[in-house]
């Protein structure tokens, strides 16, 4: 089969999967826990879809990339990134120790965002729409990627802001709504006097 290496903007590479096990299997007979190796067989685990395995590679790597490559540095941290982001999104009312390293290891203005964007999701799922809403605003202010991607569609990230403001709104209760538009009479009130 085909391994799809997949970085969290773009597919990276297609590489025979057989081959990429052959070279796993012939660095691990020199040492055991060579680096490449087990963060190579933490994407197959990742593409097979079992993030937890990936990560505990992903962990028992992270000690010996110690003077590794660039790429291969890189490469540990997108897919420590990616499997993270990916159990938190399966389980969004759960998850918090794995949320909270991923908070930690999130360092590009791309993967802050998604943790972000992923933070409001948490906070609807565990009925918290005032705390979703209060995310979704402060993303408006930070630093954010002009598009974003929501399944198969990407759009204009301030659309999408805007939609996903909306719609936490409009399924707001009475009394959240009361909450909701104070905010935003708050930070309205602010702007002009600022101004």
């Amino acid at each position: 089969g085909t391994l799809v290496s997949l970085g969290p903007e773009r597919i990276d590479a297609f590489e025979m999967r057989e081959s990429v096990e052959e070279e796993i299997a012939r660095r691990r007979q020199q040492d055991p826990d060579d680096a490449w190796a087990t963060v190579r067989e933490a994407e197959m685990r990742q593409v097979d879809g079992d993030y937890d395995r990936a990560l505990e590679l992903l962990d028992q790597a992270a000690p010996r990339l110690s003077g590794a490559a660039a790429e291969l540095v890189d490469r540990h941290h997108q897919r420590t990134f990616d499997c993270l982001l990916k159990v938190c999104r399966r389980d969004l009312a759960g998850r918090e120790p794995e949320f909270d390293r991923l908070k930690a290891v999130a360092e590009s203005e791309t993967e802050r965002f998604e943790v972000r964007r992923l933070d409001a999701r948490r906070r609807l799922a565990t009925n918290d729409p005032v705390g979703a809403f209060d995310v979704y605003w402060r993303l408006i202010d930070s630093p954010h990627p002009d598009v974003v991607q929501t399944g198969d569609v990407t759009g204009d990230v301030d659309v999408w802001l805007a939609g996903r403001m909306e719609d936490v709104w409009e399924a707001s209760t009475g009394r959240e709504r009361v909450q909701l538009d104070a905010g935003i009479e708050d930070a309205v009130d602010q702007a002009l006097d600022w101004t």
